[in-house]
């Protein structure tokens, strides 16, 4: 992580810490996405910045439950009729470093 520099760092962090409106999403613009509570969570934390602590795991924990099926699992996005099994590794994975 050295490698990408104090400027990198925080360009990467303010990217990540961007993508939350709520929910989570890739890219500005898109649909909140449960994947990417991940894939943003786990940089911040790849990068020694307490995902909890900047964005509140409450709010990240209320948009993975709405994403969550009666049958089991989670779903991609909150109006999803089906979970699969990819999008409930990924909030599975946020919801343990939430932890």
């Amino acid at each position: 992580m050295e490698k990408l520099g104090e400027i990198g760092n925080k360009s990467v962090v303010e990217f990540a810490l961007n993508r939350y409106d709520g929910g989570w999403n890739g890219r500005a613009g898109k649909l909140d996405d449960t994947c990417y509570s991940y894939w943003n969570g786990a940089t911040l934390e790849c990068l020694g910045i307490s995902f909890e602590k900047m964005v509140g795991s409450e709010y990240t924990e209320q948009f993975l439950y709405s994403c969550q099926k009666e049958t089991g699992g989670f779903a991609k996005y909150v109006y999803s009729k089906h979970s699969d099994i990819l999008h409930t590794f990924y909030s599975l994975g946020t919801l343990s470093f939430l932890t």
